[in-house]
């Protein structure tokens, strides 16, 4: 008998910074794991880039959250694991082009 429920097993998310640095080329020998601490004055530096905030509302359409639940039932991931990852990915993107942007 097969279970209803899905176990997904969830890595711990990337830090968008440090991959952004990455995928530009950024990081060498001895930057490496100290991105953080070059930007300090980001907004973000000093916050637990580990610990869950409680909630934060997305308000999407019916069809896209039935296209979300349909992309939740058909591969390992769960829906809130599907739009963390595609929303981390998205954020290394875009702050890697404002890195840029800022010379």
């Amino acid at each position: 008998m097969s279970s209803k429920f899905k176990v997904a097993m969830h890595k711990p998310a990337p830090d968008p910074i440090a991959v952004a640095a990455f995928v530009s080329g950024a990081i060498d020998e001895g930057r490496a794991g100290k991105v953080e601490a070059v930007d300090s004055n980001l907004p973000w530096a000093g916050k637990d880039a580990k610990k869950r905030i409680p909630a934060f509302s997305i308000r999407l359409t019916e069809e896209e959250q039935v296209k979300l639940k349909y992309i939740s039932e058909e591969t390992p991931d769960s829906m809130h694991a599907f739009v963390l990852k595609a929303m981390q990915e998205k954020m290394a993107a875009t702050l890697l082009e404002i890195e840029k942007r800022k010379g």
